[in-house]
């Protein structure tokens, strides 16, 4: 599974459905944190906390499961392990001590960080300095299963496990079995968040096959996205989610020849590029702008109050998502020369090859 078809593709229908995602999560979490202070409700606040708004997350899942086995077909598992976590990382650390300075440098507030929220790992409940970073244990659970997934010797037998991941995972729900925010490592593998991921992979393993029925993907798009509007956290949700995102994955991963595009898609891509720092900087700034004040705005005037800090969310943390990026290039230079390094013959010994 190291090499494939359409290996060396950029699907920019991905970054702009990336950023799509983004913004979702980022209007959702703006309509609950304001709608927290809202005393009577609002209906242009409580209209952003539909269920339908924090489909954002399940998109990332999915597009990593696509995005990641993209990956491996383009490079061996031990250097896809280390960018993957080169990517992750030094971000999302970066994120956690910029929002501990903020807080204290403008609020005097000095904000507990336990050490283990910082390593990503499916410890169980805890307080997650981000609130989002629930999402970056899944990521990383992700990373090593797609790992593992590209040491299967044939693509069949991965198809298979995957279907049958799945199985496993929809019987432990109908059993009674919930899947949570704060995973252990008991539990991460049966959660039913698994299964946009695994939709995510599905969606890249038949692409070809899919792409020439794409009526039908688009109408499961539509099915699962309906379906999920006037529901609430439940089985049938958790159940409809990896179909709209599924479908809405393989409908936008369109492999692109770096052909001339719109300035618009450009620019819609180019905010998918920057939707990481986005994501991971958005609840802080939402929190801080209500913290310093606007919460009290909040109660006359809640709609304006939202639009404040979910357009100053998105514009700080496009930004740190543009820096953050820039550095990652850097890093994936130093890490990509390195094996290139590694992988060249050694030298032969002075002397080699004479005649003695």
């Amino acid at each position: 599974m190291a090499s494939g078809p359409g290996a060396g593709q950029r699907f920019e229908g991905l970054q702009e459905l990336r950023l799509l995602a983004a913004v979702a999560v980022l209007a959702f979490h703006s309509g609950h944190f304001v709608e927290m202070h809202v005393p009577a409700g609002d209906a242009f606040v409580h209209f952003w906390t539909k269920p339908i708004f924090s489909l954002g997350v399940n998109l990332f899942f999915g597009i990593s499961g696509f995005v990641l086995m993209h990956a491996l077909a383009r490079c061996p598992v031990p250097r896809f392990l280390a960018l993957r976590f080169l990517r992750i990382y030094p971000p999302f650390l970066a994120a956690v001590g910029l929002m501990v300075l903020a807080r204290w440098s403008l609020l005097g507030e000095l904000t507990p960080v336990p050490w283990a929220s910082l390593t990503l790992l499916p410890l169980g409940r805890m307080d997650y300095p981000l609130l989002v970073q629930w999402s970056l244990v899944y990521e990383v659970f992700y990373y090593v299963v797609a790992a593992a997934g590209a040491l299967v010797p044939r693509r069949s037998y991965f198809r298979w496990a995957l279907w049958l991941w799945a199985a496993a995972i929809v019987a432990a729900a109908l059993l009674g079995l919930k899947s949570v925010f704060f995973p252990t490592f008991a539990s991460i593998g049966l959660s039913l968040f698994n299964l946009c991921f695994i939709g995510g992979i599905l969606a890249y393993e038949y692409r070809a096959a899919w792409a020439r029925r794409r009526f039908l993907v688009a109408l499961a798009a539509i099915v699962g996205i309906v379906g999920i509007h006037p529901t609430d956290a439940s089985v049938r949700q958790y159940m409809l989610m990896p179909v709209a995102t599924t479908a809405l994955v393989s409908l936008m991963a369109r492999g692109t020849d770096g052909g001339p595009r719109s300035k618009w898609r450009a620019l819609l891509s180019l905010g998918g590029d920057w939707s990481y720092g986005l994501y991971l900087l958005h609840v802080p700034i939402i929190t801080l702008l209500l913290d310093l004040g606007l919460d009290v705005l909040a109660g006359t005037h809640p709609g304006a109050v939202l639009v404040v800090v979910a357009t100053t969310a998105l514009v700080v943390g496009s930004a740190y998502g543009w820096l953050e990026l820039a550095l990652y290039r850097r890093g994936r230079r130093v890490v990509l020369s390195a094996g290139r390094r590694d992988s060249r013959p050694a030298a032969p010994p002075v002397g080699a090859g004479r005649e003695s």
